[in-house]
């Protein structure tokens, strides 16, 4: 409806306007107050289509001398209440609520208000304001027989049309029926159309009769790809895979509460570790169930296989067939310098910890003196097949190498690799640097280890430049440099500088 009128006038909501009307001199002077509805609060119109220029007294809009009014833009998401004044301030008529009438030309593609329609035709209408009576829309068709509205989906099986009634609170239920189909059914529709209702898609018949070519697909069982540590077949239809992916990512479509009550799953196992199985549906029609299924292997191991889905316990007919491979989870995170926090990832269940520590120098000397003396190896410490769960923490710390020196001079000792956490505390200790005339330096030190914990080996001592020790898992001694992890390097003579000391490192290996 418009607001009533005096000779013509009327006032629209963005992106309309009234047009300029001359109501004559008798109304020169007159005026409009706009309140908040149900109030006499004044309430803000606009001179332009975008709403950012109000009136300069709010809600007033006053007639020139000729009684004539500027156009007047209303902001649709307020309802308002209307009353009309002549130039005498009294009231002539009013209008509570006041609900702006939907535009009949024009375009607002460039407005953040109102009715939205696009270059391309598109038109979008925002929902109805609080407190006001809401929005009908009716479509008369042109032409008798013809269609007053037609709905093209973009992609074969998504929604042509989407209903969101979220604007009312409480839950809501939407119903599709086929109670007026046109002419006789047959004993199936002849296809289904996708809509969307509040976030859940369903499917309505399409009967014979229809001039346009029918969406064939029913909803039902799919086929999936499926590979992780373990997979559940939810009961609504929607696949969830821990360590991995399921491809489409639903067993069943459209997604719909309780569906696997009326499903069932064979798995028939096809190769992987001597011995491991699943741990659920294998050689057996088992039902999906109203919760879901969840599958692994058992024990841990890596297992193959196929799948076939029935809407009946007897597995026939089969409605959907898929592959899933399961198997133990494998994660390697190794980090060879710096501090910080390692977090156990979603899908393990045990870690082994490696940690070496950072390698000694070689010392440097004089020409023609003495020997130079290598560097010592850094510590070795391994944990294995500790218990974990996803989001537990370690704190880590990588020994550096030992600092090159430039003679004549002993070397620099490398730094200890630690790692703490939940019953963990494991330090692996740098080698140290070769002792100038003295020695080749001593290996590091090994503590806290579940199995390992071998010392580094030490420097040696020649007097073209000693090697430097392995590190505790027998590699790395430098000849010349300290090879990582944690090796120690060559002594150095002629006064030249000795390599660096190679440096620790810290792997953490997830199953």
């Amino acid at each position: 409806m418009s607001l009533p009128t005096v000779t013509g006038h009327a006032v629209e909501g963005p992106p309309y306007r009234e047009a300029q009307v001359c109501l004559g001199t008798k109304w020169a002077g007159a005026y409009y107050q706009f309140y908040l509805t149900g109030t006499t609060t004044p309430a803000n119109v606009y001179q332009n289509g975008v709403l950012t220029v109000p009136f300069p007294t709010t809600g007033n809009v006053t007639a020139d001398s000729y009684g004539r009014f500027p156009p007047i833009w209303v902001d649709t998401s307020v309802t308002y209440r209307v009353r009309f004044y002549n130039s005498a301030n009294v009231q002539q008529w009013q209008l509570d609520p006041y609900v702006p009438p939907l535009a009949t030309v024009g375009t607002s593609a460039l407005s953040a208000y109102g009715v939205s329609v696009a270059p391309t035709g598109e038109v979008t209408i925002p929902a109805p304001n609080a407190g006001g009576s809401g929005v009908s829309l009716t479509l008369d068709a042109g032409v008798l027989g013809s269609a007053a509205l037609r709905v093209n989906g973009t992609l074969a099986g998504n929604s042509a049309l989407i209903i969101n009634s979220s604007a009312t609170v409480g839950t809501q239920t939407a119903t599709f029926a086929a109670t007026n189909k046109p002419g006789t059914a047959t004993s199936s529709p002849a296809g289904w159309l996708p809509i969307t209702c509040d976030g859940v898609q369903y499917y309505t018949p399409i009967w014979h009769g229809n001039n346009f070519t029918p969406y064939t697909s029913s909803p039902g069982a799919l086929g999936e790809t499926i590979g992780g540590i373990s997979v559940t077949f939810g009961g609504n239809g929607v696949t969830s895979v821990t360590g991995g992916t399921a491809v489409p990512g639903s067993w069943f479509a459209p997604t719909t509460p309780s569906i696997g009550a009326g499903y069932y799953i064979n798995i028939t196992r096809t190769g992987g570790t001597p011995g491991v199985n699943f741990s659920a549906a294998q050689g057996a029609w088992t039902n999906i169930g109203a919760g879901g299924l969840t599958v692994t292997s058992t024990p841990s191991g890596i297992v193959y296989g196929t799948y076939q889905i029935s809407s009946n316990s007897s597995g026939a007919p089969i409605v959907a067939a898929g592959v899933i491979n399961l198997g133990i989870f494998s994660q390697t995170d190794t980090y060879v310098s710096g501090s910080g926090t390692e977090t156990v990832p979603s899908g393990a269940s045990y870690v082994t910890i490696y940690v070496w520590g950072g390698g000694g120098s070689g010392a440097s000397k004089f020409a023609g003196t003495g020997a130079a003396e290598g560097g010592g190896g850094g510590a070795f410490c391994v944990s294995t097949g500790l218990a974990v769960t996803a989001g537990q923490t370690f704190t880590y710390a990588v020994g550096a190498g030992g600092a090159g020196v430039a003679g004549p001079a002993s070397g620099n000792s490398g730094g200890a690799s630690t790692v703490t956490g939940t019953s963990v505390s494991i330090t692996a200790g740098g080698g140290q640097g070769g002792q100038l005339g003295v020695s080749g330096g001593t290996g590091g030190t090994a503590t806290g280890g579940t199995t390992t914990n071998n010392a580094g080996q030490a420097g040696q001592t020649a007097a073209a430049g000693g090697a430097g020790g392995n590190n505790g898992n027998s590699t790395g001694g430098g000849n010349p440099g300290g090879g990582a992890p944690g090796g120690g390097s060559q002594g150095y003579a002629n006064s030249l500088t000795s390599p660096n000391g190679g440096a620790g490192q810290i792997t953490f290996n997830y199953s």
